[in-house]
This record gives structure tokens, C-alpha cells and sequence, in this order.
């Protein structure tokens, strides 16, 4: 690719004008990751991404994602593949599907469980304590009405 793309500016330098600047890169080189969390089309910016390197180039995964379960869908000669991996092993660094290839998808399941964190929690509680304030409040106020 290099080797065309100085070609081209020499051509260009030479035919058309000075200081002639070309970029070239393939067409349909980009990759997709779909699922919990992301959804994503992402140009490959060189041949070989791992799929560690194309979850990061994604954003990661969610909190919610199932890392036992990652779906790699990949159109081949015969047909469709769709290999299952579990990311918290080693065994997809030895696979053949370790480096993504053009046009394939990731697909992320959701885990199933949707924790509630500490955030959620403060948030509950501050509306309940929130909610039995105003409720305490209107209770004095209507109490104090009908005993005058």
C-alpha cells in the first residue's frame, strides 16, 4: 500500500501538480460489535486486530457484558461461522479466530444479572427518605389543623 500511494504521488507531482498528497486505504476493511453496551462499525487501521484490540478500539464492554459468551460471526468461502469464545480463558490467544478479519461481528450477550451498585442504592434511599419526609411533613400539618 505504501508503495502505491508513492507511486500515485509521484505520478500526481509530475502530471497534475506540485506537493500532491494521496491517502489510500481498502474499502470494507471495518469490523462490527454489536450487542450489550456497544454497537459499533469500526474501520480496521491495519490488517491484523486482535479481538482484545477491537473491544478496546470499541470502548470495552459494559458491566453487564457476558465474557464467558462472545459470539464471533465470520462469512467465509463455505458459509457462515460462528464461533463461541470465553474471554477470561487463554485458549482464544492460540485460536484461529484471535485476529479479527475484515467484515466480521462480534456479538456481546448481556450477562443476565443486572447488579444494583452503590449509586442506585444512594439514589433509592435518598428518595425514600425524601418521600417519608414530606410524608411526616404533611401529617403535622393537617394534625395541627384539627386539633386548634
Amino acid at each position: 500500500m505504501r508503495e502505491v500511494k508513492f507511486e500515485l504521488e509521484e505520478i500526481f507531482n509530475k502530471n497534475i501538480a506540485k506537493y500532491i498528497s494521496v491517502d489510500i486505504a481498502l474499502a470494507n476493511r471495518s469490523f462490527s460489535i454489536i450487542g450489550e453496551g456497544v454497537s459499533k462499525r469500526i474501520a480496521m487501521p491495519h490488517d491484523k486486530i486482535t479481538i482484545f484490540q477491537a473491544l478496546a478500539m470499541a470502548g470495552d464492554l459494559s458491566e453487564f457484558a457476558d465474557r464467558s459468551v462472545v459470539k464471533l460471526v465470520r462469512l467465509t468461502e463455505r458459509g457462515t461461522i460462528v464461533k463461541k469464545f470465553d474471554l477470561r480463558t487463554e485458549k482464544i490467544i492460540d485460536s484461529e479466530y484471535y485476529y479479527i478479519h475484515p467484515n466480521d461481528v462480534l456479538y456481546i450477550q448481556p450477562s443476565g444479572i443486572k447488579n444494583v451498585g452503590i449509586k442506585h442504592v444512594s439514589t433509592m434511599l435518598s428518595m425514600a427518605i425524601s418521600t417519608a419526609s414530606i410524608g411526616i411533613i404533611l401529617y403535622k400539618l393537617f394534625n395541627v389543623e384539627k386539633s386548634k
